[in-house]
């Protein structure tokens, strides 16, 4: 039936077939939109919450957890879902396993995370078995071109078009055999702006114990600091003594002369000559200064050369290797460079970053480093250090004072000042006879650090501040007398070796003498160190002939006139590497048919020298050094001799080594003090320094004391 009236039209539908898809497609495609953004939100929220801690079965078995750091397992920290893309998967994909102290807190790398990188570099690990053709193969897949090598490592750094790096990543991680692929990080400096002036100067030093521990070992010269920064002023007055060749991997030279100023302010904290009246003094007296530039002027650089300086540094001998940089980021390439120093026994040290929060940077944070917090004057933790539960210990970082650029000092605050703290004691450590591995030296450091804050160790201070002399005291050697076994020369010589020891109190049967050039001294003894720590034997060594003048009696030589002629001691002669000097030891004739034993070859006129050899293995001998003409004599550089630097007696076939315990500077009165029996065998070096030939008499003298390590045939 039609209800409709002949005159009505039939109304339109709503919606036309055509209106209706338009809508419907619209609303299909508001969904789909709204769905792919949740999505994606819920992705990337997810991972940075959850730091990518998932990792795929193409990295998993190379990642484990550290100093007793559970990390978190698959259920406790997973992505809210799987990948379903190959757009996820890259995403997802980590760049690379990272064997941290704290894997919970420390997520792997993904296109999220902050941290600058090179914009066109990738790391890659193939693995041993990887054919080179598969290489190219892979690196062709990307347009990638190799750029160096670093075959200790068995990485390389390929070239890859700008802008393209995560894509490439994801690229290589299927290429088969692909062990990592990762970004060339960025480095920074672990500085903070220049501190005031006014803030307190120098309190670090007694802060730490310094002075205290001086008193028992100031550092061996046979121990080499790596300052991995960007390079030391080399020609600074308090460094440049010490320094030893360095590499620039940032101008790729061997001249790693700082543009920055901050690796010259670690360098001196560290082991600034001290002891010199210049400027100040550094933590080991002892160490050398190896410069390693991996920073620029800016006081930044890449992973790649922060790996390739620690990796020089310990191929090229150095048995301690400070880090005052780091960055954010985790790094495989990086952190097996770290490993292989430790594995060759360097103890690295590292600043645990300076942006006040909780997130150590690398490479302090992984297990073989010892990662360094800050104090400031007070001993509390400084507000804009680090903190966490990689940190190890803690160091003075506010208000440092220490060398810089043109040949100057200032003072600077961060972890970068307190790793060096760290770094200088532990060359001392080093320097021990038990020469003490890296794990020993980091236990000893936590040991025997005072305790800061809560009690216990605390993610703030670590196991708390150093300090010098408790950690010192513990490895210190324990003379222990033994008998030793000496060869007996081949010509006839007028020294004869001994085999047994006589106390001071008791005279030997071969004639000794003191030497005093005036009216009998008073001696104070400096606070520099004379612990013997090298060679137990108490036995007398008899090197040097003897001089003919009453045992254990002090006898006033007279001077001598420049027509005396000096003997040719046969072979006998002295050298000191560090100073470059090889002279032979000849003598005047005193009293009797005895020899006034010294080496100044035709500079003759007056008071000269003497030997004290019998009694306990102690010899002393006298140079000029400035000669009658005021021309530079041997012992000219005398004084910047420091502890542990050798001394070669040159005997008969034999090599006497001694290695140096103490240098000071003493009144022209005060040398027969210094020249005193020694429970080990002692070489004693007197300099005639300003002689005033009017008063037949010496402003002041520089007297170098070093015990005997060893015999070499």
């Amino acid at each position: 039936m039609n209800f409709l009236k002949p005159s009505e039209k039939p109304r339109k539908m709503l919606l036309s077939p055509r209106r209706f898809w338009i809508v419907f497609l619209t609303i299909l495609l508001i969904i789909f939109l709204f769905l792919f953004a949740q999505n994606l939100y819920s992705r990337v929220f997810t991972t940075s919450l959850n730091g990518l801690e998932t990792i795929t079965t193409f990295y998993s078995s190379t990642a484990t957890s550290t100093k007793g750091i559970t990390p978190k397992t698959d259920h406790e920290n997973k992505p809210t879902e799987k990948p379903n893309s190959s757009r996820t998967q890259e995403f997802e994909q980590p760049f690379g396993p990272t064997n941290t102290k704290n894997n919970a807190s420390a997520p792997f790398p993904t296109p999220f995370l902050s941290g600058g990188f090179s914009p066109d570099d990738v790391l890659i690990k193939f693995d041993p078995s990887v054919q080179k053709n598969e290489i190219e193969q892979c690196l062709e897949s990307t347009d990638a071109t190799i750029e160096l090598k670093i075959v200790e490592l068995g990485v390389i750094q390929v070239k890859v078009p700008a802008g393209k790096v995560t894509d490439a990543i994801a690229s290589f991680a299927t290429c088969p055999g692909v062990v990592y692929a990762e970004p060339n990080y960025f480095a920074q400096i672990a500085d903070t702006v220049p501190s005031d002036p006014d803030w307190e100067s120098q309190y670090g030093l007694p802060a730490i114990h310094a002075p205290q521990g001086w008193d028992l070992s100031t550092g061996s010269s046979a121990v080499t600091i790596a300052i991995v920064d960007t390079g030391v002023d080399l020609s600074h007055s308090d460094l440049a003594g010490k320094i030893v060749p360095g590499f620039d991997f940032v101008n790729n030279d061997n001249i790693p002369q700082d543009d920055r100023g901050h690796g010259t302010h670690v360098a001196g904290i560290a082991a600034a000559t001290s002891n010199n009246n210049i400027g100040i003094a550094g933590v080991s007296w002892g160490a050398r200064i190896m410069p390693v530039k991996v920073l620029d002027a800016s006081g930044s650089g890449s992973y790649v050369n922060v790996s390739k300086g620690i990796i020089w540094a310990a191929d090229k001998g150095a048995q301690v290797i400070n880090l005052s940089l780091g960055g954010p980021m985790p790094s495989s390439m990086l952190e097996e460079a770290v490993n292989y120093a430790y594995d060759k026994g360097v103890t690295l040290v590292a600043a645990a970053g300076n942006s006040g929060s909780n997130s150590v940077l690398y490479p302090a944070r992984y297990p073989h480093v010892i990662a360094v917090a800050a104090t400031d004057g007070s001993n509390n933790h400084a507000a804009f250090s680090n903190f966490g539960p990689e940190v190890d210990v803690s160091a003075p970082g506010v208000g440092i004072y220490s060398t810089t650029l043109g040949n100057t000092y200032a003072y600077l605050s961060g972890t970068s000042a307190s790793a060096p703290f760290v770094s200088g004691l532990a060359a001392i450590l080093r320097g021990m006879p038990s020469e003490p591995s890296p794990d020993e030296i980091t236990t000893e450091l936590e040991t025997t650090a005072a305790d800061l804050g809560v009690v216990g160790r605390d993610d703030y201070y670590g196991f708390g501040l150093i300090q010098m002399d408790a950690a010192i005291r513990p490895i210190l050697p324990t003379p222990t007398p033994t008998s030793l076994s000496t060869s007996t020369p081949t010509s006839t010589p007028t020294h004869t070796p001994t085999a047994t020891f006589t106390p001071s109190s008791t005279p030997t049967s071969t004639p000794t003498a003191t030497f005093t050039p005036s009216s009998t001294p008073t001696f104070t003894p400096t606070a520099a160190n004379t612990q013997v720590s090298t060679w137990p034997e108490p036995t007398a060594i008899q090197v040097l002939p003897a001089t003919g003048f009453t045992p254990n009696r002090t006898t006033i030589l007279p001077a001598q006139p420049a027509i005396k002629a000096y003997a040719d001691l046969g072979d006998l002669w002295l050298e000191i590497p560090r100073l470059e000097v090889k002279l032979p030891i000849v003598g005047v004739p005193q009293i009797g048919n005895g020899w006034d034993v010294s080496w100044l070859g035709n500079q003759a006129g007056w008071l000269n020298g003497t030997a004290f050899p019998t009694q306990a293995g102690n010899s002393v001998l006298t140079a000029h050094v400035y000669d009658a003409n005021g021309d530079p004599g041997p012992f000219v550089n005398l004084g910047k001799l420091v502890w542990g630097d050798e001394i070669i007696v040159h005997a008969f076939g034999q090599e006497y080594v001694y290695a140096v315990r103490e240098t000071a500077l003493v009144p022209p009165g005060a040398v027969s003090s210094v020249i005193r029996p020694e429970e080990y065998p002692w070489l004693t070096l007197i300099t005639c320094k300003g002689y005033d030939e009017a008063s037949n008499s010496y402003r002041y003298r520089v007297v170098v004391r070093a015990v005997q390590v060893s015999i070499k045939q």
